[in-house]
């Protein structure tokens, strides 16, 4: 389901913006680290017109201007949220996010709970496993150089992710355009600013030699979290591990887990076991599929 194309300024950048249509309350979908708001597309058609869709590009990515300082972190993504909501005059929200889009998504509802009526977090790396960040962010820097096509990208995103081939062909490469863009030469290239993954390879070394009480931060934060909430986590996730999920449903024990089977860190949003979990944690029946 493609979304309509729109522009911000905020904050001293242009903020790019999809919006999937709906007349109903809002829902903010937030990707993960190598994404573009494209990517929500696949579950846009399950959520509008019941509610209003909306994704941004985050800095550095999709046609969001980068930065040309590497001012990468997840505190400013959090501020350039709050700038795009009070630009767009929108004051309460559903919150989705993908991995990193989760950080941002999780510290937005702690930091205001009053204005979220519902977090989705898509593996999302409460308590993450800091070698699995630091894997990931390692496997997106082989992915820096220009890609001969659309099969070449694919087969990149297939060597670190083979239960992708069980999505059919057309949802394959529509999932992987999610990640790309042609240049200004005319090179296909992941959609993001090599500063940011530089940035977050120097986040996740960071991680790996964290005391406890650093990495019981995002716990605290996670406690705050009282609205709604739907973890979904992917069966064979390094990055968060069966022990945060577990944790997590001590801490939140309202919070709703749905386990994505057959596949790694993070689930695509297509999978059908997703599209049955957003249904009934958002109550919509009826609701056609992004396939359908």
């Amino acid at each position: 389901m493609p979304g309509k194309s729109h522009f911000v300024t905020a904050r001293g950048r242009r903020f790019h913006y999809l919006d999937f249509g709906g007349e109903g309350d809002v829902v903010v979908c937030m990707h993960g680290m190598i994404q573009h708001a494209g990517v929500f597309g696949s579950i846009a058609p399950i959520l509008a017109p019941a509610f209003r869709v909306i994704a941004p590009d985050m800095r550095g990515r999709g046609q969001s201007d980068w930065d040309s300082q590497g001012v990468y972190r997840v505190t400013e993504y959090f501020k350039d949220l709050e700038a795009l909501l009070a630009k767009l005059g929108i004051d309460r929200i559903s919150l989705i996010g993908t991995c990193m889009g989760g950080w941002i998504s999780n510290m937005f509802a702690a930091s205001h709970p009053e204005r979220v009526d519902r977090v989705v977090l898509n593996d999302s790396a409460v308590g993450a496993s800091p070698a699995g960040l630091n894997r990931v962010a390692d496997m997106c820097l082989t992915g820096l150089g220009a890609f001969a096509d659309i099969d070449d990208a694919t087969r990149w995103f297939l060597k670190d992710r083979p239960w992708l081939e069980d999505l059919c062909a057309e949802d394959l490469r529509w999932w992987v355009e999610q990640h790309l863009k042609t240049d200004e030469n005319g090179e296909l290239r992941l959609s993001v600013d090599p500063l940011a993954l530089q940035v977050a390879i120097t986040n996740s070394r960071r991680a790996l030699a964290a005391s406890p009480a650093e990495r019981e931060l995002s716990w605290e934060q996670t406690k705050k979290l009282k609205m709604p909430i739907l973890f979904l986590r992917a069966e064979f996730s390094d990055v968060v591990p069966v022990e945060s999920a577990e944790r997590l449903q001590t801490i939140l024990p309202h919070a709703v887990i749905r386990e994505i089977r057959g596949v790694g860190h993070a689930p695509s949003l297509l999978e059908p076991e997703v599209h049955d979990a957003l249904r009934e944690f958002f109550g919509i029946r009826g609701t056609r599929t992004a396939s359908s």
